[in-house]
């Protein structure tokens, strides 16, 4: 941690003597090694400690940070793959992380995976709803005592669906949330196999919409600025 911090505010202050006042992202990027073959090691839970650690010795300093979030060494979507994803996602976002990276990446960054993408976006989700945490309102409050006072039914209040929608509670498009006869009668596909299907289906079928004019004509002029320069 010494010694990367010291890396990076060397780069730091190089990037300010050049050009005064630059934003910076701190970007820590410490990993393990494996010591029976010396692989990088990015699946180890030890990363998201190196990780959460950083944002702290980052934010010291005010800037915002960048650390490893979506890691492992797994070579396929399995058990592996996901709770090594959701150990060194989880732990540096609750310590504050401006931006996690390793969306779509495995085997310690050397691979990647449409269908891991479609997953880590679901997993992004639920990281964000953890770092909203819970707490009590008093909008809350009072529906409480209004259902309990009446129906006890909660599904009739129309504070149930406010609150629903605006990610109180996470709805997964992906993960098995039904019963048993439900999976089986559905032909037993699980959440990899829902990953690719939907990854399969965004390649086959998304467009990529155009840019608005606006958008051309601030490309064209950063183009002519650039190309002004270096000639």
């Amino acid at each position: 941690m010494t010694q990367q911090n010291a890396e990076v505010l060397a780069a730091l202050v190089l990037a300010q003597l050049v050009k005064p006042g630059l934003p910076i992202i701190y970007c820590g990027r410490l990993a393990m090694m494996e010591p029976r073959t010396g692989l990088s090691v990015w699946g180890g839970v030890e990363m998201g400690l190196a990780s959460a650690a950083t944002v702290q010795v980052g934010h010291r300093y005010g800037l915002p940070v960048n650390v490893y979030g979506f890691s492992t060494n797994a070579h396929s979507l399995d058990v592996q793959d996901g709770f090594e994803r959701a150990l060194n996602a989880v732990l540096p976002a609750l310590a504050g992380a401006d931006e996690l990276s390793g969306i779509g990446e495995m085997e310690a960054g050397v691979m990647g995976s449409y269908a891991q993408m479609v997953a880590d976006n679901e997993f992004a989700g639920s990281i964000y709803r953890v770092r909203k945490g819970i707490g009590p309102d008093p909008e809350t409050v009072d529906v409480v005592a209004a259902a309990m006072a009446s129906t006890r039914n909660f599904l009739s209040q129309k504070h149930t669906m406010k609150w629903l929608r605006g990610g109180e509670v996470s709805i997964t498009k992906l993960a098995e949330r039904g019963s048993w006869e439900g999976w089986t009668d559905s032909g037993r596909t699980g959440m990899v196999e829902r990953a690719q299907a939907e990854a399969e289906r965004i390649l086959r079928a998304h467009q990529v919409p155009p840019l608005e004019a606006a958008q051309e004509r601030e490309l064209d002029a950063l183009l002519s600025a650039a190309e002004r320069e270096l000639s």
